[in-house]
């Protein structure tokens, strides 16, 4: 089926809506809808820039803003399908189990169709990247048994799809790709509730009833779109 996506010109009013919904069903960030963030600079992003300067500034920041955003988002979907896909394996409890297979369902369909649009549009081939550190921290939580597996897992999960949303709420107004425009709204509207849910589960289950995940963006002085990865951020 076609994905369907808003108008171009109703992004920004899109962009608010899903931003209330993560605020509502999450927890509000005061930093959410206006943080620059630090991000790391994707591969063959000068080269797509700079290589049609007849677009002009405007054309070359949207490009800027997509390549990015896409590739980190490969990057960062990979990490969540990789923890997910541990927890289908050690999680105890049912319905925990049932998120981790949605997890992973989702965010490889949208691992692809991001793959393709960095092929199609801007002739980029990436393959997602993990640092040492994740992956150190990867080992770390698979290590994990019973309750203390359960509820590392929430508690990261929470802090990486905080992350995601964070990230699509900033970069979304800048998309001009109508599949682009419809995935941040989905990552949106996808991650937003599984936090609510996860935060109930944790208190329920574990009396863990106080996180608040912290705001991943900060200031960058340049004022340029990047992000910084870090293991605190990415689970």
């Amino acid at each position: 089926m076609p994905l369907q996506h808003p108008p171009h010109t109703d992004t920004r009013k899109y962009i608010v809506r899903f931003s209330l919904l993560a605020a509502c069903l999450a927890f509000a960030s005061p930093t959410l809808a206006s943080a620059q963030g630090n991000q790391k600079a994707p591969a063959g992003t000068a080269a797509s820039v700079s290589g049609n300067p007849a677009h002009g500034a405007a054309a070359q920041k949207t490009r800027i803003y997509e390549i990015m955003y896409m590739e980190n988002m490969i990057d960062h979907h990979n990490m969540a399908v990789e923890m997910a896909q541990t927890c289908l394996s050690k999680a105890s409890h049912a319905e925990l189990k049932s998120l981790c297979q949605n997890i992973v369902t989702s965010q490889k369909q949208e691992i692809q169709i991001l793959k393709n649009l960095l092929a199609q549009k801007y002739q980029i081939t990436y393959k997602a990247q993990m640092s040492a550190q994740e992956m150190s921290d990867m080992r770390a939580l698979a290590a994990l048994n019973g309750a203390a597996y359960e509820k590392a897992f929430m508690q990261q999960m929470i802090q990486h799809h905080w992350a995601a949303i964070e990230m699509t709420v900033r970069d979304l107004p800048h998309f001009k790709t109508p599949q682009l425009v419809t995935l941040g709204l989905d990552v949106i509207g996808a991650q937003a509730p599984e936090i609510k849910q996860m935060r109930g589960w944790l208190c329920d289950w574990y009396k863990v009833c106080d996180l608040v995940p912290e705001s991943t963006l900060q200031p960058n002085p340049r004022g340029e779109h990047a992000r910084q990865y870090g293991s605190e951020h990415r689970g």
